[in-house]
């Protein structure tokens, strides 16, 4: 069984988890948040229920209540469902499967999946709620059959700050290797170049994701009014009114026409958006230690579309773009230092076509079909 609190139609690597865990034998349940897409949404699973995670509203507005009061109804269905093995999304719902657990004799194996560094979130906490969260996920911990952790440096920090005996499997955020139409990938950016009347040799930066705080959007567009012959694409959904500030700052910035706003794409119509870039921009910035250690699934997404990438100059993010040579790392606080990379790639030709050369086999080994390995090796030593 799965539980997680999210949109389990923005949650690609949960899908592809549960793909690998089904060729396995198991039998797939999820439990999660009751949204208009998950209510909506036809799963490849046995069984899917969708509860409220703000059960006394309208009455009672605060989030804090609301989430402590949906803590066992949640936990009953999940003692319901009957599950072998409960995989939970972060610690809230990890402490969710773990309630349901209680006073069974035979108990559930947990596992906990962690998409980012949790202690080390990005978010308004108090200092006594970081040391009960601390300290709850160190509990815990200690209970699951396996931890999952996105990439090394926070399976590491994890493993240090919580003293573990064994160390959280890593399995990154990867996605499938995708299959590439290049006639559809170069209509898309023909059908662009000509919507704007811009040139064939712009250089056309994308940053595709969701626009937030701590993504480096800001810079980005910096940046891009610090450089010639380009433009920059802004592809997703804001959380609330980033958008409308991200385009007064374009304007303040004299670049409103060169940067471009577009609505998230389905997940099968994104390689022909981030395909038709010359460069990725993964300037994700250091809010907090969760995103300094971060490996983000945009810059692998970008690897499948055989797109270089600039992104920010932090251990995980560095690692995959100096080791496989596909791109250019760089400051995320540095508007200057951001264009100076920008231009790299407009201007060196050779650097540029020797980064396309290597998101060849890039692209092969950092994919779903290869990452996969490990997520599946866990779950087989559970049957």
């Amino acid at each position: 069984m799965k539980i997680l609190g999210s949109d389990f139609m923005n949650e690609s690597r949960d899908e592809r988890e549960i793909e690998v865990v089904r060729s396995l034998g198991f039998e797939i349940c999820v439990l999660g948040r009751k949204t208009e897409n998950n209510s909506l949404f036809s799963l490849p699973v046995e069984k899917a229920v969708w509860k409220d995670v703000n059960p006394l509203a309208p009455a009672i507005k605060s989030t804090a209540l609301n989430r402590l009061f949906c803590q066992i109804p949640w936990a009953l269905e999940a003692r319901r469902m009957k599950a072998d093995v409960i995989s939970c999304h972060d610690i809230a719902y990890l402490f969710i499967g773990w309630l349901s657990t209680l006073g069974m004799r035979k108990k559930p194996m947990l596992v906990y999946d962690s998409h980012e560094f949790e202690c080390e979130r990005v978010d308004h906490r108090s200092g006594i709620l970081r040391f009960l969260i601390k300290h709850m996920e160190r509990f815990l911990m200690r209970r699951c059959a396996f931890s999952i952790m996105v990439n090394d440096s926070i399976a590491d920090a994890v493993q240090e700050l919580h003293s573990l005996k064994e160390r959280p499997i890593v399995v990154r955020n990867i996605p499938e290797n995708w299959k590439l139409d290049s006639d559809a990938i170069a209509e898309n950016r023909r059908m662009f170049l000509q919507k704007y009347n811009l040139p064939q040799d712009t250089l056309i930066c994308m940053y595709h994701g969701v626009l937030s705080e701590g993504r480096g959007i800001e810079n980005d567009i910096r940046a891009i009014a610090k450089t010639e012959g380009t433009v920059l694409i802004i592809l997703g959904n804001a959380v609330s009114d980033e958008k409308e500030a991200y385009e007064r700052l374009a304007e303040e910035c004299g670049v409103k026409e060169r940067v471009f706003f577009h609505k998230a794409v389905p997940h099968h119509e994104l390689y022909k958006y981030v395909g038709m870039a010359d460069v990725g921009l993964v300037m994700i910035e250091n809010v907090c230690r969760s995103y300094y250690l971060s490996l983000p699934n945009k810059l692998f997404e970008n690897i499948q579309a055989l797109t270089p990438v600039i992104g920010s100059d932090f251990p995980e993010i560095k690692r995959v773009i100096d080791d496989y040579g596909v791109g250019i790392c760089a400051n995320p606080d540095n508007a200057d230092e951001i264009a100076s990379a920008i231009m790299k790639m407009r201007n060196d030709k050779e650097f540029y076509n020797s980064c396309k050369v290597n998101l060849i086999k890039a692209k092969e080994e950092l994919c779903w079909e290869q990452e996969s390995r490990v997520l599946e090796e866990a779950y087989r030593s559970m049957r």
